[in-house]
């Protein structure tokens, strides 16, 4: 996270503090992530907010630099060169959808906070 800044602390972010003393409220763009229970990848983390010992906001909020389009994780899959190259045009494409739709009826979430 950047550096810190006093904000208006939210309510969401009141009522998740006493569950979190000491520590921190993570703001997840839910344009991204749909259930942030499971993994949130780096990206789609929008910023924090420290909660004091008190399990109270202190105010402070950081904004993440990060923050933006979740990276795909099989862009590597589309070099020419790949064992994947008879998948077709796109094999990263096909794999993701393929991953995906499996995912999605297990309710699971794929992605990738970093490069390989």
């Amino acid at each position: 996270m950047e550096k810190w800044v006093r904000r208006e602390v939210p309510r969401q972010v009141l009522e998740q503090a006493s569950a979190q003393p000491g520590g921190y409220v993570y703001a997840i763009d839910h344009r991204q992530i749909r259930d942030a229970s499971g993994n949130v990848p780096p990206e789609a983390i929008v910023g924090c907010w420290k909660a004091g010992d008190d399990g109270r906001p202190t105010g402070e909020h950081a904004a993440n630099p990060g923050h933006g389009p979740i990276a795909d994780d099989f862009r590597a899959l589309s070099e020419a060169d790949h064992w994947l190259g008879w998948a077709g045009e796109d094999p990263a494409a096909e794999v993701r959808r393929s991953v995906e739709e499996t995912l999605r009826e297990a309710g699971a979430w794929i992605g990738r906070s970093h490069a390989p």
